[in-house]
């Protein structure tokens, strides 16, 4: 399956914008806990791969994306930065950030709801373009018009809040978390191959475990068989992995990536480059 799954990352790389996340995945023998990385192509190249790796270091994405020039759209994680080009193609998630959000709405309900009216307002952009079937320079003069002043607007308002918000508290980490990743969220106003970042992005599903196992380890991920069933469990559901249809391709490189991570006994990045 190894060619397969080559050709399958070729075709991936050749996107304008990837989506990237990971996911803890735990493992049996021995007991610890690994990181499954899922990476979507772009409308034009809709392919989703998963790179198994015993680590969550900032080598694994680089390794997986070495010599990709487009851009990745990711969370605040840094390790993700090898693969942002000092920061210009890093692509920001405002799920991400609506999240941060909603965990400061119990402590903090003002202020985090009206963070989550200036996010909602930013998606009722996005639902209009859907709803209008809008491309190409439609797409982004209505963002640009209609969502550029909202944007500003929040900005200024979390400049406002985070002189007054504890830094430690669920609100003041929200503010700060969406301050620091403010470069990379206006991005999406100026191309319409780029999206605000949402679950929907997720295109497709994959088998990772068979329900009926408890975890995996590096023996029994050569018998996993590459048949549509759930994927692990995560209490953050933010951009995690896909839960919509299957994509003729997906079953076969979840075999592929299984087989070729117990064969080795290490991370399968080490051999994509």
């Amino acid at each position: 399956m190894d060619p397969v799954y080559q050709a399958l990352v070729a075709r991936l790389t050749q996107s304008f914008v990837i989506h990237a996340d990971e996911s803890p995945v735990q493992l049996l023998q021995p007991r610890r806990t690994a990181y499954a990385w899922v990476y979507l192509g772009d409308a034009a190249h809709p392919y989703t791969l998963f790179d198994f790796t015993h680590g969550r270091g900032n080598e694994y994405p680089a390794a997986f994306l070495g010599g990709y020039a487009g851009f990745v759209q990711t969370d605040g994680y840094t390790g993700y930065n090898p693969v942002h080009g000092s920061g210009v193609r890093h692509l920001g998630c405002w799920a991400h950030v609506r999240r941060k959000f909603v965990e400061a709405r119990d402590s903090a309900p003002g202020p985090a709801s009206d963070a989550l009216a200036f996010i909602r307002t930013l998606y009722a952009v996005e639902s209009e373009i859907a709803a209008e079937r809008l491309t190409s320079d439609s797409v982004v003069s209505l963002r640009r018009t209609r969502a550029g002043p909202i944007l500003r607007r929040f900005g200024e308002w979390l400049e406002t809040h985070n002189r007054t918000a504890l830094p430690k508290s669920p609100l003041g980490q929200a503010i700060a978390y969406a301050r620091n990743q403010w470069p990379t969220l206006g991005r999406y106003l100026d191309d319409a191959r780029f999206a605000i970042g949402r679950v929907e992005e997720w295109r497709g599903t994959i088998v990772l475990l068979d329900p009926d196992m408890a975890g995996l380890n590096t023996d029994t991920m050569s018998q996993l068989h590459p048949t549509p069933v759930s994927t692990p469990r995560s209490s953050n559901r933010t951009c995690r992995f896909p839960a919509s249809g299957s994509h003729p391709d997906r079953q076969a490189f979840a075999f592929g990536v299984a087989a070729r991570w117990s064969g080795t006994g290490k991370s399968p990045s080490s051999s994509y480059r």
